[in-house]
């Protein structure tokens, strides 16, 4: 779209919420994606996309450093470890959790950023 969305405009969406306050999130969103296998994230996320996963461990942070994650949500109410969090935080990677399952929160996601 011709507007440039930031991971910040997600706080706009009452399914989502951020767990990562203390950082500003302007990390610009291109694409998003849905997967739970970490390889499979790293091997096709394309860079600048929002990660919606369950998956809430320390590992997920390095993935999504490495793929060049936007932000990561953390779908079906899913409950972070602190040290992702640490982790996302010097990443400069914003996490948020979603109330709805992946399939919702992508849609939902996506009807916002159309």
């Amino acid at each position: 779209s011709a507007n440039k969305m930031k991971a910040s405009d997600l706080s706009a969406l009452p399914c989502l919420e951020l767990l990562t306050p203390q950082m500003s999130e302007e990390n610009e969103i291109c694409d998003i994606y849905c997967g739970d296998l970490l390889s499979d994230v790293l091997s096709c996320a394309k860079e600048n996309s929002v990660w919606i996963t369950v998956q809430s461990h320390k590992n997920v942070a390095a993935v999504a450093s490495m793929a060049k994650i936007a932000c990561i949500v953390l779908s079906k109410s899913a409950i972070s470890d602190k040290e992702m969090l640490n982790l996302c935080c010097k990443e400069k990677i914003a996490v948020f959790q979603s109330s709805k399952d992946t399939f919702h929160t992508a849609v939902a996601i996506y009807e916002f950023l159309k």
